[in-house]
């Protein structure tokens, strides 16, 4: 320890130097530790020596001070305020960033709630201009909650939210793809079609699309690559339809897909579509007359469906349509007398339905007719005689219905025709001379009806005719060699009348493997046991039957 000062020391004789040893202020002896003790102005004060611990306390101010060393830069203070305040910077600059982007984010987020709410208003917009005479009020049904189901909302909130092509509000193909997305919606409430619908998950908008190609003995299909309803191509590239060269859709095969559900009126909308095939679907209801009003529609093919109900009159408003084909379906009622007024029609087929009363006399203004296709209804009455007027027919199909009366001549004015199938009705009387002046025709059916007639020799004017059907009939008399010189004959039926005599040989020698095939005739025995009313010669005809048992068998050659 450094040698300890006292004060007034000038006043005291200095202790005995050997009671300090060497003038360093130990005492003596034994140690004392320091007491604190207050001195009166005349005492000294000693320095007392502290005896040293054993394990002495570490006092950091007690370190030796060297003068060139530096504080660790941590308790620098001013580092330390630096330190700070760039946190404080940093985080100011944090906050400001998440305030900008929150800000941007719902000012973004607002511009899309914008743009959505603008291009809801502008395409509803659009659609209430295109169907303002429909009566439909199309922005109620969309934003009323009641109809969030219906094929019309559902189309409308497709066209609108969920659309990746997003047609601009206003353009005119706007209204078409909404048309066409409501034809998907109305007819898949119960199931989907049998090929191209709409995406699911990560499916693209390609597809392959089914196309009718045969339908006996069971529907076969062809395929093409094709885009899904309701994707993000353009509709025109959707499968079973096709556009014109400004993607306007004009036609809508969709053969054979399975198809179930109403056809929609709205349809009838689509303001450049010429044809309309949906055949081999399951189509029910009735056939919206608002398919009369179309423009441009030229093509109707919706046989073999469901449909029900009366052939509407409107459809016959339309001064476009030259093809109506409504086989195979449930229709009953009449046909309308405004058939007249569609003058451009060239095919109207009804067969294979229920429709009954006569055949109105209005077929006679039909001046393009090329075919009609009535048979396997229940038609009554006469077949009019205004079929005379068709000079362009090529064929007329009346079987398996109820027919009553004769044959027109007129009908010998139908100088195109080439297929009469006349056969099952109440028909009676002659076969009028003139049909023999058809000579085109290659088919003639004319059996089980009520003919009472003679063949004329005039058939030989009919040289194309390769099929003549008039078995089960009151035909008489002797059966003509003339028919010998058609030469095209195929399949000939006789049997089951009161034809007598021998079969020409003119005829038999056309028998052949290039001629005809089959030769029917009454060749068996009369009432089973009496000789047969056709004496046939062997290997001539082909089967022979029985006029009175109504039986035919054929002949083993």
């Amino acid at each position: 320890m450094e040698q300890s000062l006292v004060r007034n020391y000038e006043d005291f004789d200095f202790v005995a130097e050997d009671d300090l040893v060497a003038g360093k202020g130990v005492m003596k002896g034994q140690d004392v530790e320091y007491q604190n003790k207050h001195l009166r102005d005349d005492e000294l004060a000693i320095a007392v020596a502290i005896e040293e611990e054993e394990n002495p306390t570490f006092i950091p101010a007690a370190i030796q001070y060297d003068p060139d060393a530096k504080p660790p830069i941590y308790k620098n203070r001013r580092f330390r305020f630096y330190i700070i305040a760039a946190v404080i910077l940093l985080l100011a600059i944090g906050v400001a960033a998440a305030l900008v982007a929150v800000t941007a984010g719902n000012n973004d987020g607002d511009k899309a709630a914008a743009t959505l709410a603008a291009r809801e208003s502008n395409v509803l917009a659009s659609i209430l201009d295109e169907t303002e005479d429909s009566g439909v009020n199309w922005k109620a049904i969309y934003l009323d909650d009641r109809f969030k189901d219906t094929p019309y909302a559902r189309a409308l909130n497709w066209l609108i939210n969920e659309d990746e092509l997003q047609v601009a509000p206003g353009s005119a193909l706007l209204f078409q793809r909404f048309l066409c997305a409501f034809f998907y919606f109305m007819t898949t409430a119960q199931k989907p079609w049998k090929s191209c619908n709409p995406p699911v998950g990560d499916e693209d908008s390609s597809c392959t699309f089914h196309i009718l190609t045969e339908t006996e003995p069971q529907l076969q299909y062809d395929t093409v690559e094709a885009s899904r309803w309701l994707s993000s191509a353009h509709e025109c590239k959707w499968g079973g339809i096709t556009c014109g060269s400004s993607k306007q859709v004009i036609k809508i095969e969709l053969k054979g897909q399975g198809i179930r559900g109403e056809l929609p009126t709205e349809i009838a909308q689509m303001p450049y579509l010429q044809q309309i095939i949906l055949v081999y679907n399951e189509f029910y209801g009735s056939i919206p007359g608002e398919l009369g009003t179309m423009k441009y529609l030229v093509d109707l093919e919706i046989h073999f469906n469901f449909f029900k109900g009366q052939l509407p009159a409107e459809l016959f408003q339309s001064r476009t349509l030259q093809r109506l084909n409504v086989v195979g379906n449930y229709l009953d009622g009449t046909i309308p007398t405004e058939i007249g007024l569609a003058t451009n029609l060239k095919g109207v087929h009804f067969e294979q339905n229920n429709m009954r009363g006569t055949i109105p006399t209005e077929i006679g203004m039909l001046r393009y007719l090329s075919f009609a296709r009535w048979g396997r209804n229940l038609f009554d009455g006469p077949i009019p005689s205004e079929l005379g007027k068709l000079g362009r027919l090529q064929e007329l199909w009346l079987h398996r219905n109820h027919l009553t009366g004769e044959l027109p001549s007129e009908m010998g004015t139908m100088e195109d025709i080439g297929d009469i199938r006349i056969q099952y009705n109440d028909l009676s009387g002659e076969i009028p001379d003139e049909i023999y002046n058809l000579s085109r025709l290659h088919r003639f059916d004319l059996q089980s009806c009520n003919f009472t007639s003679t063949i004329s020799p005039k058939i030989e004017k009919l040289k194309y005719l390769s099929t003549f059907r008039l078995s089960r009939n009151n035909f008489y008399g002797s059966i003509p060699t003339e028919m010998g010189n058609l030469t095209d004959l195929k399949s000939v039926w006789l049997g089951v009348n009161n034809l007598k005599g021998s079969m020409p040989v003119e005829l038999c020698k056309l028998r052949g493997p290039t001629g005809i095939s089959i030769l029917n005739a009454d060749c068996g025995p009369y009432d089973d046991v009496g000789d047969p009313l056709i004496d046939c010669m062997l290997g001539c005809c082909t089967s022979c039957c029985d006029p009175v048992k109504d039986w035919c068998l054929l002949e083993e050659f």
